[in-house]
């Protein structure tokens, strides 16, 4: 027979021991606690970066009075500059909104 505990080896358990069943359930249990923790971490790390990188804009993007504009009214600004006669408004005015249906179509590309 021979001397038993002489090549007896433990297996390897890593964090989760056998030694009785309070010791592998509450090492079980803090390592989902600590991986939920480090997931919770993430995340809100994630949407700190991603808030950052919205808000940050340069001073003419603050103040930019043109940035909610769209497309029609964008290029109706930039040609009506100054006194227009009312023929030049309407025609840009028309081409203005054409613009945008095309765009909003998808058959004009900037």
């Amino acid at each position: 027979m021979g001397d038993f505990s002489a090549n007896f080896k433990r297996p390897s358990t890593g964090i989760h021991t056998v030694e009785g069943s309070i010791a592998g359930h509450r090492a079980a249990t803090l390592t989902k606690q600590r991986l939920t923790a480090q997931k919770s971490y993430d995340e809100r790390k994630a949407q700190i970066q991603h808030d950052s990188l919205r808000t940050r804009q340069s001073m003419s993007d603050k103040f930019d009075s043109n940035s909610g504009l769209t497309t029609a009214e964008r290029v109706l600004r930039e040609k009506t500059v100054g006194l227009v006669t009312a023929e030049e408004f309407k025609r840009v005015t028309r081409e203005s909104e054409e613009l945008a249906k095309r765009k909003k179509e998808g058959l004009f590309i900037w």
